[in-house]
């Protein structure tokens, strides 16, 4: 039976579906769909091709790096998001390995190993920071939103973000940071990335702290700790959670204080195993009081809490 007029078998073998200004976008043949590609994505298919094939980070392509034209780096390279190259910055870390994402956003260092995080979280004490850098500006930093290591102070609640950058102030936790790297450094091991935060609020006792804002942000950055070693392409590992809370419990109960704590260190524990990450590390720092303050029950509740 001969085909009717209009059928598919009448269409000519060779044809063009869509067409734009520079030419021919789809088009067919006898053995199927002919698709024109964009010069980017053949770029883009090329490299990962490469990567694929172990061929490790590429020389930049006619891209602008985001780099400032007065930086004293050299090797520059692409790996995938990340530009990197080796540069001779401030700080105690001498010439090294660094890289920033494509799409710009802060410089950070180069390092091996998982991406570490030392948490903090108290009342307005644990907030108290040295204005500067430290002496590792490019290895400890915060997460990237534009708070910085003291946190929201339980005013706002954490974004989410994967990006980090440096700090602009010095908490308890970032010396903490920058005397591991000082003790690796010593030893010529090798240095890693740091990322610290404390997050605090206005609770008026140990139970409070443990469901107010804080420990919401502070889960947040266990968070955004984890997306962060993601983007990098390694995994995190929160290395301690500081606890700076005593004076500010005005419960006027010891073991309230120490109940208080433990639910608190029980509710990280459970958001740390929910994240996939082991139980973490905590430190408490254990307060004398002041010079009118030398008794109470918050004093008492943490030697409680100790026992």
């Amino acid at each position: 039976m001969p085909d009717q007029p209009g059928s598919p078998m009448d269409s000519p073998a060779r044809g063009v579906i869509l067409r734009a200004a520079n030419g021919d976008v789809i088009g067919y043949d006898e053995t199927g769909l002919i698709l024109r590609l964009s010069d980017r994505v053949v770029a883009d298919l090329a490299e990962r091709l490469r990567l694929s094939a172990g061929g490790g980070a590429s020389e930049p392509s006619g891209q602008a790096t985001p780099l400032p034209d007065d930086l004293d780096a050299w090797n520059i390279r692409e790996d995938g998001d990340w530009f990197l190259f080796d540069a001779n910055l401030p700080g105690d870390q001498g010439p090294r390995g660094f890289r920033r994402h494509r799409t710009g956003g802060a410089i950070i260092a180069q390092a091996r190993g998982p991406l570490l995080g030392i948490l903090g979280i108290g009342g307005a004490r644990a907030a108290l920071a040295n204005p500067g850098d430290g002496a590792f500006p490019w290895h400890v930093l915060a997460p990237a939103d534009d708070i910085g290591a003291v946190g929201h102070a339980g005013v706002d609640l954490a974004m989410e973000t994967a990006h980090l950058e440096p700090l602009r102030e010095q908490t308890h936790e970032a010396l903490l940071a920058e005397v591991l790297l000082c003790d690796r450094r010593a030893k010529h091991k090798s240095l890693p990335l740091f990322v610290v935060r404390a997050e605090t609020d206005t609770s008026a006792s140990a139970a409070d702290l443990g469901n107010g804002p804080a420990v919401e942000n502070l889960e947040r950055a266990m968070a955004n700790l984890l997306a962060a070693a993601a983007a990098q392409g390694t995994r995190a590992r929160l290395l301690a959670v500081v606890l700076d809370y005593c004076l500010e419990d005005v419960s006027g109960s010891a073991t309230g204080y120490r109940d208080g704590m433990l639910a608190l260190m029980a509710r990280m524990t459970g958001k740390a195993n929910a994240l996939g990450l082991p139980a973490p590390r905590f430190l408490a720092t254990f307060d004398c009081g002041t010079h009118q303050i030398t008794e109470g029950a918050a004093l008492d509740g943490q030697w409680e809490l100790s026992w």
